[in-house]
């Protein structure tokens, strides 16, 4: 990847690209300091010199590049941004991925994955009011009363990240149009978070994805009760607890305007369970989705089956695995490979 960001680096301008994404998979547990040197961390060869006006979809896993020289990061147009599995070391400063924010009030999606603005976010509001002594249009210091708005976003994922951490980000954020969240965390006690931060959001959306969230059972509650808007929940019940599959059963209703259930770790005795108690509150399943590796008997699949409108099986993903096709990777040996169409350039790239 090293080879591959040091040859994007000298290709010039690419007046034309609006698709730029890197993917590097590294099997370590190690998110503090960048493990290959000094040489490929400080890397400052620049993506295309900065210079891609065009730029519209930008994921970046576990690969970072020159956050303040990437002027393509803050063109306007960005609709999709990704940012993955970097180590505190490489991650943006917090002052150079407000500036990403602001200057992309067109984003729509955004994903956040063990990365985001580095530093202790109880100094972000000092880095601020530092860069703005030394450059006189630097916006203003962000904060809960003066939120950076992001006006048309309406995905958010965010994984692996302390509540801590989250909290004192999301503060500083706004997103007015949000309509999907999903989620995915392990490691902490994420209720102080829930009860703060989360559950205001989840009010808002239609959409929602609990693939791992480590909480109490008030918690839980506060985040389902929240979700009076929400029409399609996907839970992956292996990594939430037990409160979670009690407090959809109910009564009381939570979730009242639930359509399209997506469930893993939940077998077919309790979705019996579960899709019998909706319908006795009035709030009836439409589409129920159960992970294949559930055990589902075939006389449970038939009731089911019969008793919501849509019921389909679905085959999980591995969570040891990661899709690679039209990736640029390296191998052992640091050798360039190619694994599909990559997606860096596109037609006419650099006409």
């Amino acid at each position: 990847m090293y080879i591959a960001l040091q040859l994007i680096g000298n290709i010039g301008p690419a007046p034309q690209l609006e698709v730029f994404r890197l993917y590097h998979y590294e099997d370590t547990e190690e998110y503090d300091t960048f493990m290959y040197g000094d040489q490929a961390r400080d890397l400052n060869l620049v993506p295309f010199g900065g210079d891609a006006p065009r730029m519209r979809s930008i994921a970046l896993w576990g690969v970072h590049i020159p956050w303040p020289g990437a002027a393509f990061l803050r063109t306007g147009g960005l609709v999709e941004l990704e940012l993955a599995y970097h180590t505190r070391d490489v991650r943006p400063a917090f002052v150079d991925f407000m500036n990403i924010l602001r200057a992309s009030p067109n984003l729509e999606n955004l994903t956040l994955c063990l990365s985001g603005p580095t530093g202790n976010p109880a100094d972000w509001s000092a880095e601020e009011r530092q860069a703005a002594l030394t450059d006189s249009t630097a916006p203003f210091v962000s904060s809960a009363a003066e939120p950076v708005v992001l006006p048309k976003l309406t995905e958010l994922a965010l994984s692996y990240l302390e509540p801590d951490y989250l909290t004192a980000l999301l503060a500083r954020l706004s997103f007015p149009a949000l309509t999907s969240l999903a989620v995915d965390f392990e490691d902490a006690d994420y209720s102080a978070f829930v009860q703060s931060t989360l559950a205001p959001l989840l009010s808002r959306v239609t959409a929602a994805k609990f693939s791992g969230l480590p909480c109490n059972a008030a918690a839980a509650g506060t985040a389902l009760s929240a979700m009076s808007r929400v029409s399609s929940l996907n839970v992956n019940l292996d990594f939430l607890a037990p409160a979670w599959y009690t407090l959809l059963v109910g009564p009381p209703l939570v979730c009242p305007h639930l359509e399209a259930l997506t469930t893993t770790g939940v077998g077919g005795r309790e979705m019996k369970a579960l899709v019998r108690a909706r319908r006795e509150q009035g709030a009836p399943l439409a589409a129920v989705y159960m992970d294949l590796e559930d055990e589902v008997s075939v006389r449970e699949e038939r009731w089911l089956a019969r008793h919501v409108g849509t019921f389909e099986r679905f085959e999980g993903s591995d969570v040891e695995d990661a899709e690679t096709e039209g990736t640029v990777e390296t191998d052992s040996d640091e050798n360039l490979m190619w694994d599909g169409d990559t997606e860096v350039v596109g037609d006419h790239a650099f006409d």
